[in-house]
């Protein structure tokens, strides 16, 4: 049984690593022509709606940033035999035009991440640095 506790704990941990099978580097998708997103075209193009994509170990993430200032959602693990968990939270702006988040996953509060936000084409990506080109980055599209 205590493996059994430990897991939830270990999937949030997961979720928070930045690495994710199968996205691009930032140096790719730069070379693609994405660019960095304002704090102010986050808000208009990405608030309120939701945004879909992988996160390690879990198979998709829907979360939604709300004009209010929280987050609402829910990750769906990559092992089938665990249940979608739900996500929740608060956002906020950072310095250099980052998007900044405190997020509970379950009853796990993970501690505040800012990021930079980039888009190619109607894909959006996440990385921790707007000048490591070797950064991986997550890839999330907007749920139509």
């Amino acid at each position: 049984m205590p493996r059994m506790s430990k897991l939830p704990f270990g999937t949030v941990l997961l979720l928070w690593a930045t690495l994710a099978v199968g996205q691009n580097n930032l140096g790719e998708i730069l070379n693609a022509g994405a660019s960095r997103l304002s704090a102010e075209a986050f808000r208009q193009e990405l608030v309120g709606r939701t945004l879909v994509g992988p996160a390690s170990g879990f198979k998709q993430l829907e979360v939604v940033y709300m004009a209010n200032g929280r987050v609402l959602g829910i990750g769906i693990p990559s092992r089938a035999w665990l249940h979608p968990t739900e996500i929740t939270g608060a956002w906020t702006t950072g310095d250099g035009d980052t998007i900044c988040i405190t997020m509970s996953v379950g009853t796990v509060t993970l501690p505040k991440r800012c990021q930079f936000w980039l888009k190619l084409g109607e894909e959006y990506f996440v990385s921790s640095s707007d000048s490591d080109r070797s950064m991986r980055v997550l890839r999330h599209t907007v749920q139509q």
